[in-house]
């Protein structure tokens, strides 16, 4: 799951998170949610709000074999 964080036009900062299933590694995560941020439906959906390039932070998600969810600390944070 990896976060990024747009400033509305009022000027609120909000985060958007996206589920990136199968990445390789943190990297590839983190790009393929910037692709997929980047589409035009996306960006509308957020009404073009403008993306901090800044900030993301970057969490697993595992399910264990007995159906318990768990969400890693976010691995590389950015203020």
């Amino acid at each position: 799951m990896v976060g990024l964080r747009y400033r509305s036009a009022a000027g609120t900062l909000i985060r958007h998170y996206y589920l990136i299933d199968e990445a390789r590694n943190a990297e590839e995560a983190l790009r393929q949610a910037h692709a997929t941020a980047a589409q035009p439906a996306e960006r509308c959906a957020r009404s073009f709000a403008s993306m901090d390039p800044s900030w993301f932070e970057i969490c697993t998600i595992t399910v264990s074999p007995l159906g318990v969810t768990e969400i890693s600390e976010s691995q590389r944070p950015h203020s």
